[in-house]
């Protein structure tokens, strides 16, 4: 049966069970996404935790050598200003990264509403 020859008890029925098959599609959807950002946190807990320890080495590394050269406080000196560099550069990626997250969430969330308010209109037009 098409819902244009339904009755309007019909057509209300059809459109109460799409509603809910999209209603489970973005709840779906939003599950994955969670599912995803989750696995991502770790992995990214876990590197933080891994580069920390290689990274305090290496820092280690290059004032020593560069204290072979200068004065060791000129060295860290140095070392900690490239460094400072570096955070802010990452900084600059995690800001980007997190825009590009919210805009997914944002797009689902819109088609969301606009096929809700599709459904509405064509329940509105066939009870007429």
């Amino acid at each position: 049966m098409t819902a244009r020859g339904g009755s309007p008890g019909t057509v209300a029925r059809l459109g109460a069970r799409l509603a809910a098959a999209e209603a489970r599609l973005v709840g779906a959807e939003l599950r994955r996404t969670a599912r995803w950002a989750a696995a991502a946190a770790a992995l990214a807990a876990a590197a933080a935790v891994v580069g920390i320890a290689a990274g305090a080495c290496l820092v280690a590394a290059v004032v020593l050598g560069l204290a072979t050269a200068m004065p060791a406080w000129l060295a860290a000196l140095i070392t900690g200003t490239g460094l400072l560099v570096l955070a802010g550069f990452l900084a600059i990626l995690a800001r980007e990264a997190a825009k590009d997250a919210a805009g997914a969430l944002r797009q689902t969330t819109d088609r969301a509403r606009e096929e809700g308010r599709w459904m509405g209109r064509l329940i509105s037009s066939n009870g007429k």
